[in-house]
């Protein structure tokens, strides 16, 4: 990162006057829908051709509907996207009037009609993206939660460079490529940079997943601790032209090896459409038995996932205002305690592993006791000259707790909680440049409060509460050079305040012996520039960064 003038703040603004002075400009307005025989084509290319050059662009959006502007006269509209027939079709605008089209395009391979958000801030295929990124399907969601439901397993198992799963409670450890990464839940922060849980990954239950996007190498298009890359989490919710219901899913796992391995999960969901409102409603309940090894032998149950209740309960509500303004709900809990009825017997390198055994746990019962997340988002398509907004406001309170320490005087249990508040306003305007290169721009800002803090259990302070604020202006640029090469660049401006409080230091014996008392303070750092997202991809697959 690098301090630099204040480009972005010039670039947004000037943008923003060049967008607003285009839609004022006489044109004819265009919308239309873009359909197949199974229904509607969501997030398909529109280009109007003109002796031979692009002169405008636009996407359909998740329904299949787009609108855009041009100067009156004849063109040749061209529908194309990743797995539809690409199909041309003349037509000609007169200005003043309504000018609408009804494009029919036919499905290639359903495998190729992928999408993915979280790469750019924007909706765009895989194969324009000029990141290295992962994106597991709903279908493969839940081919794998049938073969395990914890989501750090499905994660490791499908996604090239993810480190094998923990198989406990926390994945420290589970990295990708090396280094931490940013998990995100509809692109609410679960990570807690200012102090480090390692029970971000275990935060959702998969079946209320859409789809999971996962972007390597370091990357500050969502801000602080994305060193390694992102993991974003994107929930379940009702497509046009789905019908209401529902699914019910129960499951018992065990295993021959032993007494009280039995467990169980059971799930209920429904979803529907009601006119202009539709709705996901979810809640799960899963159970699972003592883990034993090959041998019966114990698990260690430290951190361990054996005789844990895991809930996960999720509403999603969304309204459809108009073709163009649409407003979302979404509140997900989840939440998973371990009580336990043994305890930790040390093993040795080489000769014994650490088992369980029957014992008295000291202490409450540890992992996860809440993870809330709320999230009101609103979503306005072709605004101004084709742009479109998100604007995002969420909330995140967490709470989890670890085992029994003999590490602190006494003996103790600390505990991490930390909310979080934050907005974030996403535009996105497309553009062409010498009737060539044609594009877009993504531009924003995000608004961060994060407070958290670790203590013990019984109210000991062992790091103080942190609370930072951070405002972060954006800008994005993507542009297609020429057929099959994408070019991707971008700037981010860090305006970070943290104020630390006032703490005593613990313990180090009885009567407060070794305690420290520590003057809190403030931290400012502003502003700190880094690039979102940079790189040239041509379809062959080639990714230059």
């Amino acid at each position: 990162m690098y301090p630099i003038s204040k480009l972005p703040y010039l670039l947004l603004l000037s943008f923003f006057f060049f967008t607003t002075a285009w839609a004022q400009s006489d044109r004819a307005t265009l919308q239309g829908t873009v359909k197949t025989a199974k229904g509607l084509a969501a997030f398909i290319n529109i280009s109007l051709e003109q002796e031979g050059r692009i002169r405008m662009i636009a996407t359909a959006d998740e329904s299949g509907k787009f609108s855009l502007k041009a100067p009156a006269g004849s063109y040749t509209i061209i529908a194309s996207g990743v797995g539809y027939e690409t199909i041309r079709q003349s037509i000609v605008l007169v200005a003043g009037e309504k000018n609408e089209v009804t494009l029919q395009t036919t499905e290639i391979d359903k495998q190729l009609s992928e999408v993915i958000v979280s790469a750019g801030r924007r909706v765009e295929t895989l194969a324009e993206t000029p990141s290295s990124v992962s994106v597991i399907t709903g279908k493969e969601l839940e081919t794998q939660a049938g073969i395990s439901p914890n989501v750090a397993n499905i994660l490791s198992n499908t996604v090239p460079g993810l480190a094998p799963s923990t198989n406990q409670t926390g994945n420290s450890g589970q990295t990708l490529r090396g280094r931490n990464v940013l998990v995100l839940i509809d692109g609410i922060p679960q990570s807690t940079p200012l102090r480090a849980g390692g029970r971000d990954i275990r935060s959702i239950d998969p079946s209320v997943i859409e789809r999971i996007e996962v972007i390597k190498g370091a990357t500050s298009i969502y801000g602080n601790g994305a060193d390694g890359g992102l993991i974003n989490y994107i929930t379940k919710k009702v497509r046009p032209g789905n019908h209401s219901g529902g699914n019910t899913q129960l499951a018992m796992t065990g295993n021959t090896r032993g007494d009280s391995t039995f467990g169980y999960r059971f799930s209920q969901q429904f979803f529907g459409r009601n006119g202009k409102v539709d709705y996901v409603v979810s809640g799960m309940h899963e159970k699972t038995g003592v883990f034993r090894d090959a041998q019966g032998q114990v698990i260690s149950p430290e951190y361990g996932l054996g005789e844990t209740r895991i809930y996960n309960a999720f509403v999603k509500i969304g309204y459809d205002i108009s073709s163009k303004h649409r407003i979302e709900g979404m509140y997900n809990f989840y939440g998973s305690n371990q009580h336990s009825n043994y305890v930790l017997k040390a093993g040795k390198y080489g000769v014994s592993p650490a088992i369980g055994v029957i014992g008295k746990r000291v202490g409450v019962d540890e992992g996860t006791r809440h993870n809330h997340n709320a999230n009101l988002q609103y979503i306005g398509r072709n605004i101004i000259g084709g742009t479109n907004i998100n604007a995002s406001l969420y909330y995140q309170d967490f709470l989890t707790i670890y085992s029994n320490s003999a590490s602190f005087y006494g003996s103790g249990q600390s505990q991490i909680p930390s909310v979080k508040k934050g907005l974030r306003i996403n535009l996105n305007s497309p553009f062409v440049l010498a009737s060539r290169i044609r594009g877009d721009l993504t531009y924003g800002f995000d608004l961060l409060n994060d407070q958290t803090s670790q203590s013990l259990v019984d109210g000991r302070t062992w790091v103080p509460n942190i609370n930072m604020r951070n405002l972060a202006p954006y800008a994005q640029l993507s542009a297609l050079l020429v057929e099959g090469l994408t070019l991707k660049a971008g700037v981010r401006a860090e305006n970070i305040n943290i104020k630390i409080a006032d703490y005593n230091t613990l313990a180090t014996g009885p009567n407060g012996q070794g305690s420290i008392f520590v003057k809190g303070g403030n931290l400012a750092m502003r502003p700190w520039y880094s690039t979102p997202d940079y790189g040239i991809r041509k379809t062959n697959g080639l990714i230059l960064s």
